[in-house]
């Protein structure tokens, strides 16, 4: 099955407010239809919390995510100071164009 949108919000929340999630270096959550709405709540995540200042990839592959939905996850993460180990975005097949 997959979280959909309210699982990835769901799921972001518990990111940003767990202090243990400093060693995480990746997040796949490829095939999992979140949406717009799901990675914009993964965006504000990461902008939001230090403590996700490992992150190395992120993977969204074939989510269902719209030209919106990028346009506020990047709005997100060029506002992050401390996302600086990101370098892997994957968005292959979603709808951006």
């Amino acid at each position: 099955g997959s979280i959909g949108a309210d699982g990835a919000i769901r799921l972001a929340q518990a990111i940003q407010a767990s202090p243990h999630m400093s060693c995480l270096t990746t997040l796949r959550l490829g095939h999992n239809r979140i949406g717009n709405r799901g990675a914009a709540a993964l965006g504000e995540a990461l902008s939001a919390s230090s403590h996700l200042a490992s992150i190395t990839s992120l993977d969204l592959v074939c989510n269902r995510i719209y030209r919106g939905g990028v346009a506020q996850l990047a709005a997100a993460l060029r506002s992050a100071r401390h996302v600086t180990a990101l370098r892997e975005l994957r968005l292959g097949g979603n709808t951006m164009g």
